[in-house]
């Protein structure tokens, strides 16, 4: 498959807001289709959404995205939907008619939230409807904008329109205007130099396949007999601060019939006792 993404498909949910007691739901789904190689949008989707754990919308959510009440008490529910947009994707020839990804294309978001969040709090409230498989690779724009204009942090939306002088069309947090206003983003991004590829892309993962990457990761560096004491605790700090974890105080090493306990600061204590219950045993 070519590596440059000849259509990418901009997503950006909104979802319902101002209620902590529930579960975000997906109130707009829009998706705009951006060629990369003529800069054009060749197309859309769009659609409300009603949802069910809470059909209330809130003001606040209202003064945030510019939707009403109306507007979700008239739209179909999640499942309908979803419905609708496969249809709109296999009738557009991005999936086949089993719903397999065809052609060289893939989705893109402002930031994994869409993704991470949204969605995956979108199918605990929908019970009944797996997580589909084409929703399992998607490009950050945070990252891409980020990595290519030398910033440590990610920047919104907003941010990026600004900094790019570019003229916002619609409304914030509107999901279609926002996808919309990332497609122009997009094109500023392309004229500049960047090259969209699938080695851009994140890969979804589920809690199972993390765990068990977990393990192995951390098992393959416990484990080297070439690494000294200092290079494991270094590399199970490096390994927590990848998977966002906090690093523990204190390690406990065992190499032969020696015990220890690695410090944070990347010193380290034989374990006495350790010590010598383990030479008892061995000799």
């Amino acid at each position: 498959m070519n590596s440059i993404i000849e259509k990418i498909l901009i997503l950006d949910f909104e979802a319902t807001c101002g209620y902590e007691i529930y579960e975000p739901e997906i109130i707009e789904f829009p998706v705009v289709i951006l060629n990369t190689q003529n800069l054009m949008i060749e197309g859309f989707f769009h659609s409300y959404v009603q949802p069910i754990s809470n059909q209330k919308i809130s003001k606040f959510c209202t003064s945030l995205t510019g939707i009403t009440q109306q507007q979700v008490d008239f739209a179909p529910k999640f499942p309908k939907v979803l419905e609708l947009f496969e249809k709109w994707l296999i009738e557009n020839e991005f999936l086949d008619k089993d719903k397999n990804v065809i052609g060289n294309w893939v989705f893109l978001t402002c930031s994994d939230n869409d993704f991470e969040t949204l969605l995956e709090s979108q199918l605990k409230v929908e019970k009944n409807i797996k997580r589909p498989s084409y929703f399992n690779k998607w490009i950050d724009l945070q990252k891409i904008y980020s990595d290519f204009y030398g910033f440590n942090n990610p920047k919104s939306l907003k941010n990026m329109i600004k900094e790019m002088e570019i003229e916002m069309e619609g409304n914030f947090h509107s999901g279609f205007d926002d996808a919309k206003n990332t497609a122009r983003v997009i094109v500023k991004l392309i004229l500049d130099g960047v090259s969209f590829g699938f080695e851009n892309c994140t890969f979804w993962k589920t809690k199972e396949e993390e765990e068990k990457n977990e393990k192995i990761e951390e098992f393959d560096f416990f484990s080297d007999p070439n690494l000294t004491i200092y290079q494991k605790q270094q590399k199970y700090k490096e390994f927590l601060k990848k998977k966002g974890k906090k690093t523990r105080r204190r390690i406990r090493v065992v190499e032969g019939n020696v015990a220890y306990y690695v410090q944070q600061d990347g010193s380290s204590e034989e374990d006495e006792d350790l010590k010598f219950i383990s030479r008892k045993k061995r000799f």
